[in-house]
């Protein structure tokens, strides 16, 4: 384990990283990745693991290390990603948290998912309430996961995250499916049914007209196989 913790501290990179790109460190990412897989991190390790992951400037060894921690680590150590994930004051870290959640929900009970609050999911950064709205729909109580939706259609400039919640629920409980898709416009609804049966694709105008731009446009990139694309494209930071 410590050496490839070592390996996963690596900064070596076959091209040169200028001001403003993201670094990519094909060593340490490939470290990373082992730890996914068994034996068991001991929480002996945790510590060590965190201070790679604030230290690296490669987005894809955060990303690789918190997902080792949720599917390879103890109950303790999910419970301290998920705490990453609801801190706030470093977006990146935060988001990277829960997309690692996400990634490896399976290994997410809802005891843990329902430390995601209404106020998480309505006044975080775009980029980390959509995370954490999908986390809660794939593994909340079925209870928790109706109050938000409730949340998140009393909000205005949130209701775009119905969308995903929709798109996650459809896979999980018809009940809860068929629920938030009340909250949906009639367009939207129908036309994620298309979009899912692969004969349609969404409407961007309808999607931005249901909350704030900065959530639609973060949809807009995550989903982007469900809409129609653009000349041009940008990713949300």
């Amino acid at each position: 384990m410590d050496a490839v913790l070592q390996l996963a501290a690596d900064t070596y990179t076959p091209a040169q990283v200028h001001y403003g790109d993201e670094a990519h460190f094909p060593i340490a990412k490939a470290a990373a990745e082992l730890l996914l897989e068994p034996p068991q991190i001991e929480d002996t390790y945790v510590a060590d693991i965190g201070n790679i992951f604030y230290k690296t400037t490669d987005n894809d060894v955060k990303l690789a290390l918190m997902r080792a921690l949720v599917r390879n680590g103890t109950d303790d150590a999910r419970r301290r990603v998920m705490q990453a994930a609801l801190k706030t004051g470093s977006p990146p870290h935060h988001r990277l948290a829960a997309e690692a959640l996400v990634g490896e929900f399976k290994y997410v009970d809802a005891a843990l998912a329902s430390k995601i609050t209404d106020e998480q999911l309505l006044l975080r950064a775009a980029a980390v309430s959509y995370q954490l709205t999908l986390l809660l729909g794939l593994c909340a109580d079925p209870a928790r996961v109706s109050a938000a939706i409730k949340a998140i259609a009393g909000k205005p400039e949130r209701r775009a995250l119905l969308l995903p919640l929709a798109l996650v629920l459809t896979q999980r409980e018809e009940m809860l499916a068929k629920e938030v898709k009340k909250f949906l416009p009639q367009s939207v609804a129908s036309g994620l049914e298309s979009a899912l049966e692969g004969t349609a694709t969404l409407s961007r105008s309808d999607l931005r007209a249901m909350g704030d731009v900065r959530t639609a446009e973060v949809i807009l990139y995550r989903l982007k196989h469900l809409f129609a694309p653009e000349a041009s494209e940008t990713k949300p930071i």
